[in-house]
């Protein structure tokens, strides 16, 4: 989502809009999105993206122009936790209080200047960013830093130890959050902001189940490569947005292979061929991807293991944990488009380490029994009353 964001800020770059962005920076209690997630606002109005699911994105594009009208940053609460919300309030009826904090970008921003404030396309590995969202020090408050040493004050050893713990447990944990820290006579709320590379995505195999696969991917913001030696299929027809389409055989597929992070990547096999899956699978499965996905049966795919082992390939125990197949999360459909779907899904549970279980199966049946016990306590005294 945040590549999307970013091309938006370049379409405001070209019409002369300035952006600001908006970034949920605390949380208590439910949200619609989480800690990082961000919008980016446009000085024309308009805004890419939800925070709140559309409660609370006009008055956040409100604030966002005064931003730009103050040329400072600044912290907005915004708290539906009370029954008052839904009359006087924003209705959003989340139940929760979140932080967002607007900044207004620079312009004219080069692509590493951007990986300051998103998870752009070029980013190759994990990064943490901090930033200073509120400060005694307003002069402070929208200063970013990747590390202890670009704090913007001088830190005795215990506090530059205790803003490197606050680095280190955000990155080990894959978390964005926020922490205040008091340093000599000031305060420094700090929101640490984990950005991860996008998913990338390398389809082999063109075929129409394909096209669903690459729009679902693109949808998403998810760089995509499509593989394919049939010329007929491998169109801009077919794939307009992909990033690359290559026409090539799977003989000379490692020449092509290029991603820009190998950890990140998510290979999809869906030839239909027998003898080119697994041409394609001798070269995929020793490389250190995140994921190698095939389509068919797992019969089918349980041959060409044991006929690439059998031919001398070297597997390691790593190397046959990543490899799916089938590929897919069982959300049942038999079309090109469930189908498609299902991958796209278990490529979203794995990259982000979900378990991948119906929300409502993770509350615990216990709190809507006390729900149901409150709601008839209720009744019985209103029919008492009523008596």
């Amino acid at each position: 989502m945040e590549v999307e964001l970013v091309r938006h800020y370049y379409k405001n770059e070209e019409r002369n809009f300035s952006s600001v962005l908006a970034t949920i920076v605390k949380k208590e209690g439910s949200s619609y999105r989480g800690l990082g997630a961000k919008i980016l606002l446009s000085s024309s109005g308009e805004s890419s993206g939800l925070l709140s699911g559309g409660c609370l994105e006009q008055e956040i594009v409100r604030r966002g122009l005064s931003v730009l009208n103050t040329g400072k940053p600044s912290l907005h609460t915004f708290d539906s936790r009370t029954n008052e919300d839904v009359v006087f309030g924003y209705a959003s009826g989340c139940k929760g209080k979140i932080s967002i904090f607007l900044e207004e970008l620079p312009r004219s921003a080069s692509p590493e200047q951007l990986q300051l404030y998103f998870s752009t396309k070029s980013l190759a590995r994990k990064q943490t960013i901090a930033v200073i969202i509120e400060c005694s020090d307003p002069e402070k408050i929208g200063y970013r830093f990747k590390s202890v040493d670009q704090f913007p004050a001088p830190l005795t050893d215990d506090e530059a130890l205790l803003l490197c713990r606050f680095f280190k447990d955000c990155s080990v944990r894959s978390k964005s959050q926020s922490q205040r820290f008091v340093f000599g006579q000031k305060s420094y709320d700090v929101f640490c902001d984990v950005h991860h590379p996008p998913v990338e995505v390398h389809v082999i195999g063109a075929g129409i189940d394909a096209i669903p696969v690459y729009a679902f991917s693109h949808q998403l913001g998810w760089p995509v490569q499509i593989y394919d030696h049939r010329p007929a299929y491998l169109t801009r027809v077919n794939f307009p947005y992909a990033d690359n389409l290559h026409l090539i055989r799977p003989e000379n597929f490692s020449e092509v292979f290029k991603p820009k992070s190998f950890s990140n990547s998510y290979v999809i096999v869906m030839t239909h061929n027998y003898l080119i899956d697994k041409e394609y699978l001798r070269a995929l499965l020793p490389l250190d991807l995140a994921f190698v996905g095939m389509l068919g049966p797992k019969l089918r795919g349980d041959e060409i293991l044991s006929s690439l082992m059998a031919e001398g390939l070297a597997l390691k125990e790593t190397d046959l944990h990543k490899f799916y197949n089938p590929i897919g999360l069982e959300l049942g459909g038999d079309q090109c488009e469930t189908i498609a779907l299902s991958m796209i899904a278990q490529i979203q549970q794995l990259s982000v380490q979900s378990s991948g279980k119906p929300l409502a199966a993770m509350r615990d049946i216990s709190e809507h029994v006390d729900l149901y016990d409150k709601a008839s306590s209720k009744e019985k005294r209103k029919q008492l009353e009523a008596f």
